[in-house]
């Protein structure tokens, strides 16, 4: 049996699933924080002043997606076939679409940025090495450099990354 030469975007799981309208994003963006902002309020008492808003949220994403690449663009000029366009690009599609469903405030976006990049490698069948990504966590211990699927950095990556699958 062959496979199509070419698949018809409308018919993807990508159209049916992640697509959406500016209104449909507005609407998706304002019922996760108007959720978050419950949740906390039954936690801890934050004053609404104190609430992120939908812009602040949407700031918030644009200033990690750039740091993210910053780090893209640093790594790929140490090792060119590392951090390629297609990864960064596949990573930027990965965290975007974890925003949708999870607020800023419940997760620790540079782990999420690491998850997806190494994440983003796998798919794009572009290997990144786990130790290159470590580093730049925030669990990073320079003592556990040399096994950092064991170190806390390593295993933050990791959860990270399954985050994103799920």
């Amino acid at each position: 049996r062959r496979l199509p030469a070419s698949m018809n975007y409308a018919e993807s799981s990508q159209a049916r699933h992640w697509t959406f309208t500016a209104a449909q994003l507005a609407s998706m963006r304002e019922t996760r924080v108007r959720h978050v902002a419950e949740r906390l309020a039954k936690a801890t008492p934050v004053p609404a002043a104190a609430r992120l808003a939908v812009s602040d949220e949407l700031l918030l994403q644009q200033y990690w997606h750039h740091k993210m690449q910053e780090m893209g663009r640093t790594e790929n000029s140490n090792a060119p076939e590392r951090f390629t366009p297609r990864v960064m690009t596949t990573a930027h599609y990965f965290v975007r679409r974890a925003l949708l469903r999870k607020s800023v405030v419940e997760v620790e976006l540079r782990e999420l940025l690491l998850g997806a990049i190494y994440l983003a490698g796998k798919v794009e069948e572009e290997h990144i090495p786990l130790t290159v990504l470590v580093k730049y966590s925030r669990h990073f211990k320079q003592e556990e450099k040399e096994q950092p699927e064991r170190s806390a950095a390593g295993r933050s990556v990791l959860d990270n990354e399954a985050r994103l699958l799920s």
